[in-house]
């Protein structure tokens, strides 16, 4: 399943900037709860800056990434994005189920 078709079934708004879905930074933690919730491997994420004419600014410094057999706990993962500056917007997520 695409992460976006995911989203719509958990009734999350998300955006699709060229290749990427996105989820504003309000809804992040949401969406970690639910992934650690529903039995998703969580393998990171990507942070942007998304301006209002559209456009996206990556912040490769505060990109995370992470193995299926080097899980941290969702706590740690909120943590690391509240840890984030607030010019940060956006975040693309990375997750696989586990079955």
């Amino acid at each position: 399943m695409k992460s976006s078709e995911l989203y719509e079934d958990w009734g999350l708004p998300y955006i699709i900037i060229g290749s990427g879905v996105l989820i504003a930074r309000e809804e992040a933690l949401r969406v970690i709860e639910l992934l650690y919730e529903k039995g998703f491997y969580f393998l990171g994420y990507d942070a942007f800056t998304v301006f209002p004419d559209g456009t996206r600014q990556p912040h490769m410094e505060f990109n995370a990434s992470f193995s299926r057999e080097r899980q941290i706990t969702s706590m740690e993962v909120i943590e690391t994005i509240n840890e984030d500056p607030s010019e940060i917007t956006h975040y693309e997520f990375y997750f696989r189920p586990q079955a």
